[in-house]
């Protein structure tokens, strides 16, 4: 994982981020947040792994980092909303060194 998140973002800059909005179902934010860290196979950074069990807002924001095969980069930031029962939303944000990176890791 990146030592300090937020620097390593700056510095990598938007010019090759996506995004994408993606519905899911799980049972519970918990359930959605750990699914989505395993199945990303990043790091998460900052802190952002811990839940917060008295969050009545039923949201999560998590940092990640990863390394692809060929040593490139890649951060993400993923926010979690959990606007109704079963249903979760997520919203991520990728960054990398190239455009297609990006959007292979957002597919």
């Amino acid at each position: 994982p990146v030592g300090d998140f937020k620097s390593s973002w700056n510095k990598m800059g938007k010019a090759n981020e996506v995004y994408k909005k993606i519905g899911l179902q799980f049972g519970s934010l918990q359930e959605a947040f750990f699914s989505i860290t395993n199945f990303l196979g990043m790091h998460v950074c900052d802190g952002t792994d811990h839940l917060n069990e008295g969050n009545l807002t039923l949201q999560k924001m998590l940092h990640l980092s990863g390394t692809l095969i060929g040593g490139h980069s890649i951060l993400a930031r993923a926010l979690i909303f959990s606007p109704q029962n079963n249903i979760c939303v997520l919203k991520l944000l990728v960054r990398s060194e190239s455009k297609d990176i990006s959007q292979t890791v957002i597919e």
